[in-house]
């Protein structure tokens, strides 16, 4: 009877050592699905974002690659012309654009004037020419471009538009350009 009974105790220590290991793993178990539950809610998160950023992008149209939203330019149009009643009697009859970067873009600034040239070619119908600056004497052939470019109409608007850095040299107290 005695050695069953230490039996019988030897087999509850072993039970409860079980016990206690089978609580740990419960407790490792309830962390982890805690971490999951986070991890499936940043992931229902970003999922309704990219479903809201989807019905945005519904609404537009793809043209030439470039996303342009389709009424806009009908719409824009329509409220300029209420709102400003004379803005045909422009004395512009042409715009001209010139989008300068340089051609190495170590600023990645291709995407900004590509975008851009997109707004004045196809909202606004305007003449663009973009001019990529050589990292070899870039002044010269600026300064070239820019001659071939200006339109000595008066009824011509030109616009300038460098995308890069620029600076003020302090002893010259001169600007020039900068990649």
């Amino acid at each position: 009877m005695e050695e069953e009974k230490e039996d019988l105790e030897g087999q509850v220590e072993v039970l409860e050592g079980e016990k206690e290991e089978l609580e740990g793993q419960v407790e490792e178990l309830e962390e982890e699905k805690e971490e999951l539950e986070e991890q499936v809610e940043n992931v229902e998160a970003e999922k309704e974002g990219l479903e809201d950023r989807l019905l945005c992008l519904n609404h537009y149209e793809v043209l030439e690659g470039r996303l342009i939203y389709p009424t806009w330019n009908s719409q824009m149009s329509e409220e300029v012309a209420a709102k400003w009643d004379n803005r045909l009697n422009s004395r512009y009859k042409r715009v001209k654009v010139l989008l300068v970067r340089w051609a190495s873009d170590d600023l990645g600034v291709s995407a900004e004037i590509q975008g851009l040239a997109a707004v004045f070619t196809y909202l606004y119908e305007f003449d663009i020419s973009t001019f990529l600056l050589p990292d070899y004497q870039p002044s010269t052939a600026l300064m070239q471009r820019v001659m071939e470019f200006t339109d000595h109409n008066p009824e011509t608007l030109l616009i300038f538009y460098y995308a890069g850095h620029g600076a003020i040299d302090p002893q010259r107290n001169e600007t020039y350009w900068a990649a």
